[in-house]
């Protein structure tokens, strides 16, 4: 005989998300009912489907949970943050889509100068020749 992993904490854990918690909780109690029995096989079976249905539950419930404080966020105090961030009169609005594409283009330009003048800034430290200083190189 060996041991049965039944996953009773992550059956249990699986209950936060109850629609799907329920199939794992069943899976390991027939796993617990089947090893007191000596039917190890089938109980290692219901075992790894109660641990399998503990991980779609976990996966489900969080995205379920997600949409839920998303939907919430969007509505609470009268819909102010859809006001604020969602409205439309700003988002039609193609000056403002201009200003925001002005304004990244430069931030890329600004990342790009920086880039240049630490690429600069290194390669002019360096000895002709070599690549990294020899207190920098590796000792393998």
């Amino acid at each position: 005989m060996g041991r049965v992993r039944t996953h009773r904490r992550a059956a249990i854990g699986a209950l936060l998300f109850p629609f799907t918690g329920v199939v794992a909780l069943v899976h390991y109690l027939r796993a617990g009912r089947l090893a007191k029995r000596g039917a190890v096989d089938e109980a290692r079976l219901a075992g790894s489907k109660a641990h399998e249905w503990a991980w779609i539950s976990l996966g489900v419930g969080l995205f379920v949970y997600f949409l839920g404080f998303v939907a919430w966020l969007l509505t609470a105090n009268n819909a102010g943050v859809t006001r604020v961030f969602f409205s439309w009169k700003h988002l039609g609005n193609g000056e403002m889509w201009s200003a925001l594409w002005r304004g990244f283009w430069i931030n890329i330009q600004i990342f790009l100068w920086a880039e240049l003048l630490v690429l600069n800034d290194e390669t002019s430290a360096l000895p002709s020749g070599s690549t990294f200083p020899p207190e920098l190189r590796r000792q393998d």
